[in-house]
């Protein structure tokens, strides 16, 4: 079945923008409506949720796109809905047990951290219905279609959460309410993801399930290691804070970091399709069409994000006065965050990359030394510089390990991620860091600047990447697959 990558990136870029834009208004809300201190506590309980969640989800998402594209190829559609059948009821059961084992040990959760409450509780009684949703939406993906995360996910999930919030909020002001509407949310997000997946299945021809657990567990089994570890990378400072540092604290933090992960929508748009897209070019041997798809990845989306990171760090102070008034602490955290954020966006999908290509076991050994100079880092400058020592400790493991990923795959695939027909062509980067110069010092600091400088920057480096057109590598990326 044949699927057009351009409308799908298309789809999974404006689905991406819309859920990001609905979770980043929701801590909003919360900071707005209820204070820098709610809004730890419930950064907390979403940290501790979705890292428990990863353990609940076992790989098993990333394992469809893997398995579910090679079997279609196949036709062995059997196996396509052995497979899904077994990874939701896993991940339904793996998802009670960390819920049950974390409720059993709250009293221990709840003397060591600042930032758990009653709340935190509630997130924990979610972790069932995150991982359920997750595996089912993750596992539309792997018919290369991005359309079913979106609704699922992005506009259904995230949506009725900042319906939550605005209710919560503004009129019964309690962080409870938002919490209890999130975990509704959760729950309604996996009804919609196993609907659409049996829309996807109903069609297949089959004769009943056919399940290769032993294969499927042990690919799963290593994706869940490099899940939980990239995790750990991701969020241990934000468990961590939530042990060294007061919940406000934590607050500031968060903001700056969600504020920062913007910079990685585009990347995040092109993950929902690139890992069955790669996966199938690496099973027919077309390793050369794969580079030039990877190449023309990295020049697309890195350019853009290039961008954004400067813009970010001239208007940080304005952009984090949406949540209240910013700490200078949380002003270094979101210039840290973006850098790495945008070095993660160049790389590309470097991760996908080794775990689609059979290296799902180098891709491990990345992220478990990465996990572990991470935790180790966070430790040593969480206690002697706070959040700012938490942002560098994870921003440097950030950058970090996709150095060495595109290290490997210049060294194990022969494909190089930077190429420099890419860097000659930079040309509408440059100019359009010029014109947001030019404009930063020529207008006022104020929101209103901000969002003219942003808006002027952003049209002029579209025409000029559309004047420039796209060189055959790039072409690459939008032809039917």
């Amino acid at each position: 079945m044949k699927k057009n990558i351009s409308n799908f990136a298309l789809l999974s870029l404006a689905g991406n923008i819309s859920g990001k834009i609905f979770r980043y208004v929701t801590i909003i809300i919360i900071a707005r409506a209820l204070g820098q201190d709610s809004l730890g506590v419930y950064s907390f309980g979403i940290v501790l949720m979705e890292t428990s969640g990863v353990i609940a989800r076992a790989g098993l998402g990333t394992g469809a796109k893997k398995y579910v594209p090679m079997y279609l190829n196949e036709d062995k559609h059997d196996h396509v809905l052995g497979f899904i059948l077994s990874a939701l009821v896993v991940t339904s059961l793996l998802g009670v047990a960390v819920s049950g084992i974390l409720t059993f040990i709250q009293p221990i959760l709840e003397s060591n951290f600042d930032a758990f409450s009653k709340e935190t509780m509630l997130f924990i009684w979610g972790i069932p219905f995150y991982s359920l949703m997750m595996v089912a939406a993750e596992s539309t993906k792997s018919f290369k279609d991005t359309r079913f995360f979106v609704y699922s996910r992005e506009i259904v999930q995230s949506g009725v959460a900042l319906l939550g919030a605005l209710v919560g909020g503004f009129l019964l002001h309690s962080l409870s309410s938002i919490v209890v509407v999130y975990l509704f949310s959760l729950f309604l997000g996996a009804i919609v993801a196993i609907l659409f997946l049996y829309k996807l299945t109903k069609n297949l021809e089959y004769q009943g399930a056919e399940f290769s657990t032993k294969k499927h567990v042990t690919y799963s089994g290593y994706i869940l290691l490099v899940a939980v570890t990239m995790h750990l990378i991701s969020w241990s400072d934000i468990l961590m804070l939530g042990y060294f540092v007061p919940a406000t604290e934590v607050g500031w933090y968060q903001s700056a970091y969600q504020t920062s992960i913007l910079l990685l929508v585009l990347l995040q748009a092109v993950n929902s399709i690139f890992p069955p897209v790669a996966s199938s070019l690496f099973e027919s041997d077309e390793i050369d069409q794969l580079g030039k798809l990877y190449r023309g990845v990295a020049r697309i989306i890195g350019g853009a994000t290039i961008l954004g990171f400067l813009y970010v760090s001239l208007f940080s102070e304005i952009i984090l006065s949406i949540f209240g008034t910013p700490t200078n602490e949380s002003i270094i955290v979101l210039v840290v965050f973006a850098a790495a954020n945008t070095v993660a966006v160049v790389s590309g999908p470097a991760g996908y990359m080794l775990s689609m290509t059979n290296n799902q076991r180098l891709e491990l050994v990345n992220t478990l030394s990465v996990c572990l100079f991470n935790i180790c880092a966070n430790v040593l400058m969480i206690v002697n510089y706070g959040i700012v020592g938490a942002a560098v400790a994870s921003a440097t493991s950030l950058i970090l390990l996709n150095v060495i990923r595109l290290v490997e795959i210049k060294h194990y695939l022969g494909i190089k991620p930077i190429s420099q027909k890419l860097v000659l062509r930079s040309a509408p980067l440059i100019i359009s860091i010029v014109i947001l110069l030019i404009l930063h010092a020529t207008l006022q600091e104020s929101l209103v600047a901000a969002l003219v400088v942003g808006t002027l920057t952003l049209l002029s480096y579209c025409y000029l990447m559309y004047y420039q057109g796209l060189n055959e590598e790039e072409l690459q990326l939008f032809n039917s697959i």
